[in-house]
């Protein structure tokens, strides 16, 4: 494999799903890659979860990276989890616009793992069609895929930790 082909999508999500008409939605990114040679292919689904919190998911490069192994068995999705990367960012300059402190600090309420784990549910439902995928979380990414697990054991076929739990 020389490459890898590159789907980005684009999804809008509540920013709080507890109550999904209390404050708005935002943008939600994901990009998915796959070997060209086996796109028509029904590959599994691997989503890997960045540590952080605050790490958008990594922009890989061809020829590099723990993806061009992934990519020989795996369809590749990486979420750029709520608050980072082309997801909506959260930044001084956006919280700043949230109000005061309180009204930030509340709506930072929203940017949990739980939450981070209902938008990969709907990033699963609407663009993977609701099959089951496997997650690799790398340092927080491997808190998130524990409150996957504890949320959602059905959406998942495996679960790979790479460090972010206690021993």
């Amino acid at each position: 494999m020389t490459g890898f082909l590159v789907r980005d999508h684009r999804l809008q999500v509540p920013v709080d799903w507890a109550d999904p008409q209390r404050l708005g939605t935002l943008d939600l990114f994901a990009r998915e890659l796959v070997d060209p040679a086996r796109d028509s292919e029904d590959l599994p689904l691997l989503l890997f979860l960045q540590g952080g919190p605050g790490g958008a998911g990594p922009r890989p490069m061809p020829g590099g990276g723990w993806w061009t192994t992934a990519l020989k068995t795996h369809r590749v999705v990486l979420l750029d989890q709520r608050g980072t990367g082309r997801s909506s960012r959260v930044d001084a300059r956006s919280l700043a616009s949230f109000g005061d402190a309180r009204a930030a600090a509340d709506r930072l309420t929203c940017y949990r793992a739980d939450a981070i784990v209902q938008d990969a549910e709907h990033l699963r439902a609407t663009v993977c069609g609701g099959r089951r995928w496997a997650t690799l979380g790398q340092s927080y990414g491997g808190f998130i895929t524990m409150a996957y697990l504890s949320r959602h054991p059905e959406a998942l076929t495996a679960c790979l930790v790479t460090g972010g739990l206690p021993g």
